[in-house]
């Protein structure tokens, strides 16, 4: 391929360009396609223009504005995450149950949030939550009490357990079951 406008040919017009404009941009003016530009760019060595998001400061050359759509420090998805992580006493959601809720909601999904802060402990930290202690072992004395999915909610949790690394977990000795909410008194 050769390059017939003049300026493509001028590395130091490129590089001057490419350091503050995006490709798109420099191809508008000149009238040609973006990827003209990038085997401009190509041939010279040159990185194209990268713009850093807002929110997290990490730099894009391409997709933006869908990472600032998505970004956990953009302040509306933080807000939106940070609901649907508590689950209302400061402790954070098993991933499951957050999952379960995130779809459509504007909150972060949570495998970007385990991507971009490490583990799901991180998470908590990251929102000012504490850590999710799952149960350890449900009491076969205690079993009658607890609903077919709570038991299976608890089967998770010890699946998580095992997998997070937890070996302490709380006994039930007691469920109070009010219209408003249930309370496990834990040993």
């Amino acid at each position: 391929m050769t390059l017939h406008i003049h300026q493509l040919q001028d590395r130091e017009w490129l590089a001057e360009q490419c350091a503050k404009r995006t490709s798109a941009d420099i191809a508008a003016e000149l009238g040609c396609d973006r990827r003209t530009i990038f085997y401009a760019l190509d041939r010279y060595g040159l990185q194209p223009y990268k713009r850093p998001c807002q929110f997290c400061g990490e730099s894009f050359g391409g997709g933006l504005a869908y990472h600032e759509r998505h970004c956990i420090y953009n302040p509306t998805v933080w807000a939106a995450t940070l609901a649907l992580l508590d689950d209302g006493t400061g402790r954070i959601r098993m991933a499951k149950r957050y999952m379960e809720h995130a779809a459509n909601t504007g909150a972060a999904r949570s495998d970007y949030l385990v991507d971009v802060l490490g583990t799901w402990d991180n998470v908590a930290y990251t929102f000012g939550l504490k850590p999710f202690i799952p149960r350890k072992r449900i009491d076969s004395e205690h079993a009658d009490i607890f609903t077919d999915e709570d038991i299976a909610y608890m089967r998770e949790c010890e699946r998580v357990a095992a997998y997070s690394g937890y070996r302490e977990g709380l006994n039930v000795l007691k469920v109070i079951d009010s219209p408003r909410e249930t309370v496990f008194v834990l040993r």
